[in-house]
């Protein structure tokens, strides 16, 4: 298994993670099933480091078998070793104990359980991929895998801005990606000749026909008009993009919305793109909602549209 394999599958871990954790927001059933998804994630990541190591072991899990890797590992590394078996080790082992209640003594767990499982994954994850890979749990991102170079660069910039705590202007630069990204696909659409999946006239050739009109009290109102058009528009097209329109709800509910602009330049006309101010206090696991759902919504198009 080479690096670059290593750094995409725990790539997909982080993202796992994430995912796990908008469920332990949930109520209930879901919250207490996002323990079993816990639970998974490390399961994955300690696999994936047995195999790395050469070591073998039956029950990925337990803690006598953690404490097994770290005898192996002693000579070279007696401080992860140590690290293995006081901190690692019992850590899994108290995620395992309360998967355990939930899984076969069908128990429900508490909030506090809930919470506890998620922030324990959380250090236990970056803890493990730190040490054994060497790799910052801040520097991971499925962004890098988004082939368009602007919506990349953009979303790049969003994941700093969240992990600064600037959440309001984190909601504001996705809901400016979100329009970058139906520009790009009704960009595509129009060069392969094919027909939009929404139907009608485009917002801009509406707006070049309403600078036409003389009387600027009519002008006002058909911009009016127009602006409630493009914000349906939009709405409809992210809509018919995503798999899950609920999820997609969520996220329009959740960011302002970005108005697309034109203005002219000495090199001609430029599209502009500017959102308002979130009208709220967002929380952080509201604004990595957000994020992780675009991120996953882009991905899945552009996998398509390669595939």
């Amino acid at each position: 298994m080479s690096q670059k394999e290593v750094k995409e599958l725990i790539l997909l871990i982080k993202f796992a993670y994430y995912k796990a954790c908008e469920l332990s927001y949930l109520s209930w059933p879901f919250g207490n099933l996002s323990i079993l998804l816990f639970d998974d994630i490390i399961e994955w990541l300690l696999t994936i480091i047995y195999k790395r190591t050469n070591f073998d072991c039956e029950n990925v899990m337990s803690y006598g078998c953690i404490c097994e890797l770290a005898e192996t590992i002693k000579q070279n590394n007696e401080q992860l070793a140590k690290n293995l078996r006081c901190r690692y080790g019992p850590c899994v082992r108290d995620i395992r104990s309360i998967r355990n209640k939930l899984k076969h003594k069908v128990k429900m767990v508490s909030d506090k359980d809930i919470e506890f499982v998620r922030k324990s994954a959380l250090e236990l994850l970056k803890g493990l991929i730190k040490e054994f890979f060497g790799l910052e749990w801040r520097e991971l991102s499925l962004v890098s895998l988004v082939p368009n170079d602007t919506l990349r660069d953009d979303l790049q910039k969003t994941e700093q801005l969240i992990n600064d705590k600037e959440y309001k202007k984190a909601l504001q630069m996705l809901a400016e990606v979100f329009q970058k990204f139906l520009l790009d696909i009704n960009q595509k659409f129009t060069q392969s000749k094919l027909r939009s999946p929404l139907g009608g006239p485009s917002i801009g050739s509406l707006k070049s026909k309403v600078k036409q009109v003389q009387n600027l009290d009519i002008r006002d109102i058909c911009n009016s008009i127009i602006e409630k058009i493009e914000y349906w528009d939009s709405f409809f097209m992210g809509l018919s993009v995503s798999r899950n329109p609920r999820d997609f709800v969520r996220f329009w509910s959740l960011t302002p919305w970005a108005k697309v602009g034109l203005v002219q330049t000495e090199k001609g006309s430029e599209i502009t793109i500017a959102s308002s101010k979130p009208l709220y206090e967002p929380k952080e696991h509201e604004v990595w909602y957000c994020f992780n759902f675009l991120v996953d919504l882009i991905l899945d198009w552009y996998s398509q549209q390669l595939g």
